[in-house]
């Protein structure tokens, strides 16, 4: 359960949290919350659930469409029509009925496309980035929601796809390439630089822009003939000769230094843990 979900263990790197322990994924994601459990197969958690939605503004909901518990949740509606439903589901309400998670979105998102090495399976982006811009989505749906009900009265069926969330936020790497490098669609490649060793620990950085990239030749004193490699697949093809020199500058400072540095320019730029 995701209580007591620890990445760096789950890889290996770290111990399981003990009995009573939980997660910091958990701890972040549901601060300042409270539960109650219902069980929708029974007419007691039906009923529970019921009365708690007489007195909700919004619900959220993930039930696949055309569902019992979409039918159920439906029904509750219909008998409180000031309610407003934020229905976050794969493909939409009243969309395919087909088993997704988000690896597979993105590959039928495109963005797979452009992730990883060549001669290798694809590389999907990690952290169940598709469900939190869904998540980002929906948080903009409630709001739409909860406005029109304070101008009429009415709640509204606030439907979010989270494949569609995905393909308007993550296929803009294919629009930004075309500007940058005309003439075709994003190849595979992968950020460089990525997660960089420091004199005490590791640094992530994800330049976009040729503005980022430049800002960050200027803070290493890379030599000019790196600055031209605005985009990620050039960094990629030419990472045997951006990585020495980035190196020699980040392993001389400490994690704490990097961040200050690069952040001072505007690039974007977070500390990295190992799993300890």
């Amino acid at each position: 359960p995701l209580r007591q979900w620890k990445y760096s263990a789950r890889m290996g790197w770290s111990d399981e949290l003990k009995d009573g322990e939980t997660g910091a994924l958990f701890h972040y994601l549901c601060g300042n919350r409270h539960s109650v459990v219902a069980d929708l197969d029974t007419e007691a958690g039906r009923s529970k659930a019921e009365q708690i939605c007489a007195r909700a503004n919004i619900v959220v909901d993930d039930f696949e469409s055309g569902s019992e518990q979409d039918s159920w949740l439906a029904s509750v509606k219909a008998n409180n029509p000031e309610l407003v439903r934020v229905s976050v589901t794969p493909w939409g309400l009243g969309g395919e009925s087909v088993a997704a998670n988000d690896f597979t979105l993105q590959a039928e998102a495109g963005t797979t496309a452009f992730g990883g090495y060549e001669d290798r399976p694809p590389l999907a982006a990690g952290g169940f980035v598709g469900e939190f811009m869904s998540g980002a989505y929906g948080a903009v749906a409630a709001m739409t929601g909860l406005m029109g009900y304070e101008i009429d009265g009415t709640g509204a069926t606030m439907d979010v796809s989270t494949f569609e969330s995905m393909v308007l936020s993550m296929q803009s790497c294919h629009f930004m390439h075309e500007q940058m490098e005309p003439g075709g669609l994003v190849p595979r490649s992968f950020n460089v630089p990525s997660v960089e060793p420091t004199k005490d620990g590791w640094v992530g950085m994800c330049p976009i822009t040729p503005k980022q990239w430049y800002d960050i030749c200027d803070v290493i004193d890379a030599p000019e003939e790196l600055r031209p490699y605005i985009t990620m697949p050039l960094r990629a093809e030419h990472m045997d000769e951006i990585l020495p020199v980035l190196h020699k500058w980040s392993t001389a400072r400490t994690t704490a230094e990097c961040l200050e540095e690069m952040a001072a320019v505007r690039v974007p730029v977070v500390p990295v843990g190992n799993g300890q």
